[in-house]
């Protein structure tokens, strides 16, 4: 399993005491994430300094990649979601969990963000997030969006590529 946006590394940590038979791999592009997953993670979980867009692995190298609240990062989301489609073996899966931007509030936030920090670019509606996916050669996509609280509104994506790859 591959981790697009890992940062601290949560997700992997949570993986490795549930699972510890998954092998996890995690990338991330800031270098202070990585070496903060490092610490929280140790030397036997793979991770590396790496862009979505050019990803540092063989293509069809895993059978399930996930990113969480990696999306609104990515300079060029559909180069990204290309890049995770390569990666990912015939029929191999994608989790993606982001902000969804069909709630006013995260628009509004996206917004703010992209003002104070220019590293954060846009969070994407459903409806666009699913586009990006067919682009990229995902099939049996499935996106769907809830509400976290009053404020805070999430999608999740989860789709596979095709039976012969991307």
């Amino acid at each position: 399993m591959l981790d697009v946006g890992s940062g601290t590394g949560a997700l992997l940590a949570t993986l490795r005491a549930a699972s510890p038979s998954v092998a996890g791999i995690g990338v991330d592009l800031s270098p202070a994430m990585v070496h903060a997953a490092r610490d929280k993670l140790g030397p036997a979980v793979p991770l590396a300094v790496s862009d979505a867009e050019r990803l540092p692995f063989a293509a069809a190298a895993f059978d399930v990649v996930v990113s969480t609240s990696a999306l609104h990062f990515w300079a060029r989301p559909d180069v990204a979601l290309r890049e995770v489609a390569r990666v990912l073996r015939p029929q191999g899966r994608l989790v993606l969990t982001d902000w969804c931007a069909d709630y006013l509030t995260i628009r509004i936030l996206g917004f703010a963000r992209r003002v104070v920090d220019r590293v954060h670019h846009a969070p994407y509606s459903s409806r666009a997030c699913d586009g990006m996916l067919q682009r990229a050669g995902f099939v049996d996509r499935r996106v769907d969006r809830y509400k976290i609280d009053w404020f805070w509104g999430l999608m999740t994506a989860l789709a596979a590529v095709g039976p012969s790859g991307s």
